[in-house]
């Protein structure tokens, strides 16, 4: 069986396309600067904190239960932005280390509560300061005048899926 040509619109269409890509360069769209970004943050907190035991996500953990006491599983997955999976996976892991413990909630007993626990405390009090200038160290390429700004921006766009419904 002989394979039929594409229509000409199609191979225009597909030259077009290609000229597109060839002219995008990657290292100056948002995503791959973000990753970049990210990558760069978690090199930092793990220079500053001088461990890698503490993930950052587990640090927002530690530090949103430090600041707000127990709470729902899923009211900490909703302050943290995680889905479901990826918070009960790491929950765990902190489960097992006792940093954090597990219990029925007092008012709802089909909702499991989270609960920091005296070590995961410590975990927390131990790196805080150090996180902070991590933070402090991850701005510091920037004028002091545009932090401010730059910061607004990332909330902006961080928050952008919730604008949407």
């Amino acid at each position: 069986m002989q394979r039929r040509a594409a229509p000409r619109s199609i191979g225009l269409n597909a030259a077009r396309i290609e000229s597109f890509a060839r002219g995008l360069v990657l290292q100056e769209l948002p995503g791959f600067l973000i990753r970049r970004l990210d990558s760069r943050a978690a090199l930092l907190y793990e220079k500053f904190t001088e461990q890698s035991d503490l993930t950052p996500r587990q640090f927002g953990v530690l530090l949103t239960l430090f600041q707000s006491g127990p709470l729902p599983q899923t009211e900490l997955g909703n302050r943290l932005h995680l889905d479901r999976s990826t918070l009960g996976e790491m929950l765990q892991r902190m489960v097992d280390r006792k940093l954090l413990e597990r219990r029925a909630h007092e008012r709802d007993r089909r909702a499991v509560e989270i609960v920091l626990t005296e070590n995961g405390k410590g975990a927390l009090l131990e790196v805080v300061e150090q996180a902070l200038q991590a933070q402090e160290a991850l701005l510091s390429p920037l004028p002091d005048y545009l932090r401010p700004v730059f910061l607004k921006c990332l909330q902006i766009l961080a928050e952008a899926d919730t604008l949407v419904e």
